[in-house]
């Protein structure tokens, strides 16, 4: 497996938008060719033309991300292999420690940090939850701590989720542009900021982009917000790129994600645990940082019941959540119940209850919530939806159903 030596990611990187014309890069950052979104902090700049999926520098500061192919199986044994490496390599590294990476879109991760001349270092595997692997370095100096919080941060906000139009590129620079590449093409970038485009684009036929001089009057340039596209090659490709062409689009346009996955949680720090949705059950992408995806019940009643993970062993025991969760409304005469649902690897307690918000009067609308506490290896994971009880009431069989079809993903395997 290729090691990245620390010293290849303090080199300077050229700057992504032409000399002359600075890049103004928007706060979101989505390139869709990559499977891949990020939040760019202030004064970072990126390159999506360089050979990896992306690579941001700020001063010394540097992360690299890059697809790994062949995906390894397993991404903790493929980053132990690493590891032992630069052990091998670099006496007097500082000690390595593992550490939990909550990257959204991607269902397994493995990282390690560590420091060597000074530079503190972040390597990590993830696999997305289409199956790719991608690899991330980030290095940067101790002594800067600002640029290593927004390196972190920057790291915090990627999101590995795939899609739905994979083939788009999307150019960032002042005035953002895309286009649909079929499959096998790259593309390269020119010193004078010229855009590259084709199965090799460095020999004709290629789709050439470019900013259009002053003055000049082409149509394209006109229509284009003022991008000239062209084409480089014989009448023959020209018939053949055209429908290639005919795609360009002024703006960032990268198009909808990908649906997440309907059996596992799209979070690379979440518990590995497999799952049935039951029938009309969708998940959606979580509103908080907090949850690791969003279970929806019913769209049109707006029934979501959030899946939170706060870390290994954190967020409380059992009883301290029940008892909690039971001060949030003031019962009605049949319920609360608790009770638990067990699963392969998985134990989940369960609160049923149905009452008023305290202090909301006797005219207050009946509420019911349903609530679990999910334990099982690298949790727990916690569970809650409150709503109408008359809306709730039909989903409490169906909630139930998913809580029992809940399993960790090698209690499945060995099955």
């Amino acid at each position: 497996m290729r090691l990245w030596l620390s010293t290849c990611f303090l080199v300077l990187l050229v700057a992504a938008a032409a000399a002359d014309e600075p890049t103004q890069t928007p706060k979101r950052i989505e390139l869709p060719r990559a499977g891949l979104s990020l939040r760019l902090a202030s004064g970072w700049t990126f390159d999506a033309h360089a050979g990896p999926l992306a690579v941001l520098t700020k001063g010394d500061a540097r992360i690299t991300i890059e697809r790994v192919n062949p995906a390894p199986d397993d991404v903790e044994v493929a980053l132990a292999s690493e590891v032992d490496t630069l052990k091998a390599n670099h006496e007097g590294l500082a000690p390595m420690r593992a550490r939990p990476f909550p990257l959204f879109g991607a269902e397994a991760g493995a990282t390690t940090q560590y420091e060597h001349d000074g530079v503190l270092h972040l390597l990590g595997l993830f696999r997305a939850v289409d199956g790719r692997v991608v690899r991330i370095h980030a290095a940067t100096p101790r002594v800067k701590q600002p640029l290593v919080r927004e390196a972190g941060g920057i790291l915090r906000s990627l999101d590995l989720t795939p899609y739905r139009h994979p083939g788009r590129h999307v150019e960032w620079s002042a005035t953002p542009w895309t286009i649909d590449l079929p499959e096998g093409w790259s593309t390269h970038r020119q010193a004078d900021g010229v855009v590259r485009l084709g199965a090799d684009p460095k020999v004709e036929p290629y789709i050439r982009v470019r900013k259009a001089k002053e003055g000049e009057a082409i149509d394209d340039a006109t229509r284009n917000r003022g991008w000239v596209v062209e084409l480089a090659g014989d009448d023959a490709a020209r018939k053949a790129l055209a429908p290639v062409m005919a795609t360009f689009r002024t703006g960032a346009q990268a198009g909808p994600r990908a649906a997440l996955p309907r059996d596992r949680f799209p979070r690379s720090d979440s518990p590995r645990v497999r799952f049935e949705l039951p029938a009309g059950y969708t998940v959606a992408r979580p509103t908080s940082r907090m949850r690791v995806v969003d279970l929806v019940l019913d769209r049109e009643q707006q029934l979501v019941a959030a899946v939170f993970f706060f870390g290994r062993g954190q967020g409380g025991s059992v009883a301290d959540n029940i008892k909690r969760w039971k001060g949030q409304l003031e019962p009605a005469e049949e319920l609360p119940e608790e009770y638990v649902v067990e699963g392969e690897g998985v134990k989940s307690t369960v609160l049923d209850m149905e009452g008023t918000q305290p202090g909301a009067g006797e005219d207050a609308e009946l509420q019911r919530m349903l609530a679990a506490v999910i334990e099982v290896e690298g949790g727990p994971l916690f569970v809650k939806v409150v709503a109408p009880a008359e809306a709730l009431r039909p989903h409490v069989k169906a909630f139930r159903a998913w809580l029992q079809s809940l399993r960790l993903a090698g209690a499945a395997a060995a099955k």
